[in-house]
């Protein structure tokens, strides 16, 4: 008699545990961009995960995948074990892992016109006792949360590009070097340049040089291709300080680094700026470096 008690409680309970209800995503709070690279990008998020059962869950392994239009866009992963409270909603710290190379482009241009996308997400988890759990959902997010990283990788892959560069003036205190960088906007809708925070370093972890100056204000309709004066201001003694030993290879590494403030679709954006050129003060030759 005993032992058919225990078995049926034992019953109960493994049927009560597979017939829990995954957690759902309620909303995402953050998203912080970790690494852009081979068109994968690599965030952080902040969501908030919502319990509907009448008791507390716990599990690991959690796990998710993510599709729009049977277009798969990434996964997400939760490294630590979890515990959620009944009929409540808790905060979740995610990984998420981003596939923009698989976007058709024809797509990733519309994801900028949308106020937000609706996901097909697969999400499962391992439970107590080992079991396994997994449920399908649909869940919305805003673009704005989104938009950044996409902005970022679209002028990784097609950003401001620095055509030619010379010497303007130079003598013991400063160095004066003018440019242009092209720019061919291809995303669907207007932008402007609002203004820049671009510094020239001998080292991209190095000593501060310069200064570089690009045109404010600049509006670049959609289809167009623009040339963009800039100027680089450099203290060619600071310079030559900090990279003596190069000078007597002949050259001098410059690396002109920081954002520009952009406006597109009523948002602003800063996108990070990596110039790369060489300059030899005896001859006054300047090379870019692609």
């Amino acid at each position: 008699m005993r032992i058919l008690l225990l078995t049926t409680l034992l019953t109960a309970f493994l049927n009560a545990c597979s017939g829990i209800t995954p957690p759902t995503i309620e909303s995402i709070d953050s998203i912080q961009l970790v690494d852009i690279e081979d068109g994968i990008v690599t965030l952080k998020a902040e969501v908030s995960l919502s319990n509907s059962n009448r008791i507390a869950i716990s599990g690991k392994d959690l796990a998710f995948e993510m599709a729009y239009e049977n277009i798969t866009l990434g996964i997400g992963t939760c490294s630590e074990s979890f515990s959620l409270k009944a009929k409540s909603t808790s905060p979740l710290a995610l990984d998420i892992k981003l596939y923009l190379d698989s976007i058709p482009e024809e797509l990733r241009m519309r994801l900028f016109e949308m106020d937000s996308i609706p996901l097909n997400m697969n999400m499962s988890f391992q439970g107590k006792f080992g079991m396994n759990h997994s449920q399908r959902e649909t869940f919305k997010v805003a673009m704005s949360l989104l938009q950044s990283t996409l902005i970022k990788q679209y002028f990784a892959d097609q950003g401001f590009e620095l055509k030619d560069l010379r010497v303007e003036s130079s003598n013991q205190s400063n160095t004066l070097f003018k440019g242009n960088i092209s720019f061919t906007n291809t995303l669907p809708f207007d932008l402007t340049l609002l203004g820049s925070d671009i510094y020239v370093y001998t080292e991209p972890n190095g000593v501060n040089v310069g200064k570089v100056t690009m045109e404010d204000s600049l509006s670049i309709a959609k289809g167009e291709s623009v040339l963009i004066p800039c100027k680089m201001d450099v203290n060619t003694m600071k310079a030559i300080g900090s990279g003596f030993g190069k000078i007597l290879t002949g050259s001098l590494d410059y690396y002109a680094i920081g954002p520009l403030e952009l406006l597109l679709n009523n948002t602003a954006f800063k996108v990070p700026v990596l110039i790369h050129f060489l300059y030899n003060p005896l001859s006054g030759k300047v090379t870019i470096v692609k």
